[in-house]
């Protein structure tokens, strides 16, 4: 069983207070991917959607290609600045980061 990846393919310029990806499966399908406070989100696109003229002229800006992200390392990605409690519920943290907050956990008790 192979874990899902998405690759950034281009991120929104449209609000200075938000940023918006367009992600690719490692089938060729386009997502948008959003994430609040509260929640990630990750919504299918159309095919019409992702023409690259019309993603420009709607403010989309290129990414420079880069190794796939699974959708843990996206939200936490995105999530940027936020405390580690405040990132959304319904994504695990990482395997890593399981591992150090446990340790830290464990080197508050003792």
């Amino acid at each position: 069983m192979s874990t899902a990846s998405y690759a950034i393919r281009y991120r929104s310029t449209l609000h200075h207070d938000s940023v918006t990806l367009i992600v690719e499966d490692q089938d060729g399908r386009y997502y948008f991917f959003s994430c609040r406070p509260d929640h990630c989100q990750l919504l299918p696109m159309d095919d019409a959607e992702r023409h690259p003229a019309i993603l420009r002229r709607l403010g989309w800006r290129p990414v420079p290609a880069v190794a796939p992200y699974s959708l843990d390392a996206l939200r936490v990605l995105m999530s940027g600045a936020l405390m580690v409690h405040q990132l959304p519920p319904s994504f695990d943290a990482p395997p890593a980061r399981q591992a150090q907050d446990r340790e830290t956990a464990t080197s508050r008790r003792g």
